[in-house]
């Protein structure tokens, strides 16, 4: 009977430890054409710690709210994702590591990789720029869901708001406050967006003070021009933050808007407009 109950006691130690083992989640971010990011999530038995890397610098978070991370978890543990392979019918997963089956890469877009390793299960994944149709983009969308909630630095968010556009977020638009009414407009407006862009200004107050920052805006297709010029006709309330660094100023001069209503942390003094990159050269505020 002792030797029954040694045993049991040390089956039950063991599961304990399993449970309270912390569990490790990486992720390493090829976009191309950007800056490549790597993240590290380490979750324990009351709280996480998330390590965010870009350009040689790293941030820092902790949070108590470890049940953020379960579905990131279930994901990576219910299914496999090689680089090359389809993904959509959980009941059809092809788990094969045959490349000549279901190739799913291409020569630019961006791929995701990581593990997920924890006592009793370790798991690799490879993601190359999954469509909303596809379980792997679940996966990515939680972990955005993560690094958005969990980092409020400039440089993060603008960083995770530039590679939203390699997957299939839709259009980046997000409202900052409502009172004031504040509102961001960032990433690369292609046609695709239009009924997006058409519907966001249509629904605009007129009798408000609204401000648009543009201070993420990667570029514009030159279709928007005369869309959003017809748009915003009469506004005068409609104010327009830029940078100094992105294209957000030569697209709103095209527009028409008025230099009264576009503002900057920084100087605006206009150096050289540039029509093939479609940028103004200005001096930053010393």
């Amino acid at each position: 009977m002792r030797r029954y109950i040694l045993t049991y006691c040390i089956i039950l130690i063991g599961f304990v430890k399993v449970l309270g083992q912390e569990k490790n989640i990486s992720f390493s971010i090829y976009p191309t054409f950007r800056d490549s990011s790597s993240c590290r999530i380490s979750i324990y038995e009351n709280n996480a710690v998330i390590d965010f890397s870009l350009r040689e610098n790293n941030w820092k978070s902790q949070t108590d709210s470890i049940s953020d991370f379960n579905k990131v978890i279930e994901i990576l543990i219910n299914y496999d994702f090689y680089l090359g392979f389809k993904d959509k019918e959980p009941s059809q997963f092809i788990q094969s590591q045959d490349t000549t089956l279901n190739i799913m890469t291409g020569l630019d877009g961006i791929v995701v990789s990581g593990k997920y390793y924890s006592g009793t299960k370790d798991k690799e994944f490879e993601i190359w720029s999954p469509n909303k149709e596809y379980i792997s983009h679940d996966l990515i969308a939680e972990f955005f869901e993560v690094i958005t909630t969990n980092f409020k630095c400039d440089t993060v968010i603008n960083y995770m708001e530039s590679i939203e556009g390699y997957f299939d977020f839709g259009l980046g638009l997000k409202k900052i406050s409502n009172d004031p009414k504040i509102f961001k407009l960032y990433g690369s407006l292609t046609s695709s967006y239009e009924k997006e862009i058409v519907d966001f200004f249509s629904n605009l107050p007129m009798d408000e003070d609204v401000t648009i920052d543009l201070t993420n805006l990667s570029g514009m297709g030159t279709m928007y021009y005369s869309i959003v010029r017809n748009l915003i006709a009469g506004y005068d309330k409609l104010y327009w933050k830029v940078d100094y660094n992105t294209p957000a100023l030569y697209h709103l001069r095209k527009i028409g808007v008025p230099d009264s209503l576009i503002f900057s942390d920084y100087k605006i003094s206009k150096i050289k407009e540039d029509d093939y990159s479609k940028r103004i050269k200005y001096k930053k505020r010393k």
